[in-house]
């Protein structure tokens, strides 16, 4: 199983993490925090473990420790974060021809689709 967590804010001090399989959307697990933490996204990992769920991958966001919590098991940034964190480095309308080009193809990344990635493009 693959699995995808997200936590998702509602005002300051509420949020929802949830874990949940990418092929089915099923959710596995999901928590009321606080905050984001480490801790609790080890602490869903190892309940889903414990329900006898192996876990194929682990698609997260780019929370700083959790490759090294999780090393047995392959992790993968979601795409949405990875350009994100591109986005921060370019500017809206770049100028140099390379920036220009980066752009495009991380625009053309976000509307691709598992079908099209395989084929080329």
């Amino acid at each position: 199983m693959n699995v995808l967590v997200g936590t998702t804010y509602f005002g300051r001090n509420f949020s929802v993490m949830v874990f949940m399989d990418s092929f089915s959307g099923q959710v596995l697990y999901y928590q009321y925090v606080t905050h984001k933490a480490n801790a609790l996204y080890e602490q869903g990992i190892e309940l889903i473990k414990f329900n006898n769920i192996s876990i194929q991958s682990i698609i997260c966001d780019d929370r700083k420790g959790l490759f090294k919590l999780f090393p047995a098991v392959p992790f993968q940034m979601c795409q949405f974060h990875q350009s994100q964190i591109i986005m921060r480095y370019l500017t809206q309308k770049p100028k140099l021809e390379t920036a220009i080009e980066l752009r495009s193809l991380l625009l053309q990344l976000i509307k691709i689709d598992r079908l099209s990635l395989k084929n080329g493009m």
